[in-house]
């Protein structure tokens, strides 16, 4: 399940990336790029956790397992789509 999350997060960063080059606003996907850095540290991982199954965490593995996870995929991996996006767009201007 979190590597579907993190697919669709990808294709959705792409797919804003898309948009505001169409629309001419090349800021936009800095600040896309910093807000899913951000939903990497703080959002995303606190999906998975099972608090509506147990109300109260006795041991906090699986918590730091969905950080690291998230950390150590999630951050390169918007990192990556940002860089084979703009190294594609500079490819496509140089033609």
């Amino acid at each position: 399940m979190k590597v579907v999350v993190l697919i669709i997060v990808s294709l959705l960063q792409w797919k804003s990336y898309c948009i505001s080059d169409y629309y001419g606003q090349y800021l936009i996907k800095y600040i896309v790029l910093a807000v899913l850095i951000a939903m990497h540290f703080f959002v995303f991982p606190t999906w998975f956790y099972a608090f509506d199954k147990i109300k109260q965490i006795d041991c906090a593995n699986p918590v730091i397992s969905f950080h690291i996870f998230f950390l150590i995929v999630g951050i390169p991996l918007g990192i990556i789509i940002h860089t084979i996006y703009f190294s594609t767009k500079k490819k496509q201007n140089s033609i």
